[in-house]
């Protein structure tokens, strides 16, 4: 089963309480208000630039979670960031999953 991109309300949460970050802090990073932020968490959606802003930041300071990559842009952003023993590490895996799905 293929999982359901994470919302806006879900990526805040976890920057909060995974992350260990302040909304004040979010906020202030994503060049927003706190009240924006308190929008976005009663399920406003942040549009085009603070969108693609509040997603770049959740992997920033979230690495490893793959959510709401929507864009190759975003993908290889995402990938950009990354050492080399994890690209290869990625490569590997998708090689193994190519064969598997051939079989």
């Amino acid at each position: 089963m293929k999982k359901k991109p994470m919302n806006i309300v879900q990526m805040i949460t976890e920057l909060k309480q995974d992350a260990g970050l302040k909304q004040e802090f979010i906020a202030n990073e994503l060049g927003v208000s706190q009240a924006t932020i308190s929008r976005w968490i009663s399920g406003s959606e942040p549009r085009g630039h603070h969108r693609d802003k509040l997603v770049e930041f959740y992997h920033k300071h979230l690495p490893g979670r793959f959510y709401n990559i929507d864009s190759k842009s975003q993908l290889f952003k995402l990938a950009s960031q990354l050492t080399d023993e994890q690209r290869q590490v990625i490569i590997s895996l998708m090689r193994e999953l190519r064969k598997q799905s051939s079989n």
